[in-house]
């Protein structure tokens, strides 16, 4: 860690630079097998969960769903539309088309979970951590295929994170390509 920042809500660090590609490079630029893949993915779980997670792990705030999903959300819906403004139309419409199938929109699942008290408390972590990275994708984990080493790229460092957000962006990387998007690697029709 070269510097960091640390508030009541956030904390950000900054890291030396670090020679190793990141494991979406590996997945979709060197070749890696389907089988590579698994297992740096049940590598770098297994560790998170058995070594980071527990530690100084905590009962979620009663506010959990407000603070730590919905004010994020809506933030990087507002932010998204703000970097790329052909996005509005997509992120404003009820429904849309996704490789040929219809689905909800985000923020109209998100309204109907604001509504649904009983819902957000069957969906509430039993635990919370500020050890967890905050922003776990494809393109945030370093790795050295020589060593088997990782590391993690541009941690978040939220106060308090649910472990299981992070396994949901790793999900959100394989199944939505969520990495594509940044990289303009898409096609919106």
């Amino acid at each position: 860690m070269v510097r960091y920042y640390a508030s009541s809500s956030a904390v950000a660090m900054e890291q030396e630079f670090i020679a190793m590609p990141t494991l979406r490079k590996i997945l979709g630029e060197e070749n890696a097998s389907a089988e590579e893949a698994i297992a740096w993915l049940q590598r770098i779980l297994d560790f998170l969960f058995e070594h980071a997670y527990d530690r100084a792990a905590t009962q979620p705030p009663e506010d959990d769903w407000e603070q730590l999903h919905f004010l994020r959300a809506w933030a990087r819906f507002s932010e998204r539309i703000r970097k790329a403004p052909l996005f509005a139309r997509v992120i404003y419409a009820d429904r849309i088309t996704i490789q040929g199938e219809e689905c909800y929109n985000a923020p109209a699942i998100l309204l109907a979970l604001e509504k649904d008290e009983p819902l957000r408390r069957r969906l509430r972590p039993k635990r919370v951590s500020p050890f967890a990275h905050g922003d776990l994708h494809f393109d945030t984990i370093l790795v050295d295929r020589n060593t088997g080493s990782f590391g993690p790229a541009d941690p978040r460092g939220y106060e308090l994170c649910d472990p299981w957000y992070a396994a949901g962006k790793l999900y959100h990387s394989a199944r939505g390509k969520h990495d594509l998007i940044p990289r303009g690697e898409f096609r919106l029709d």
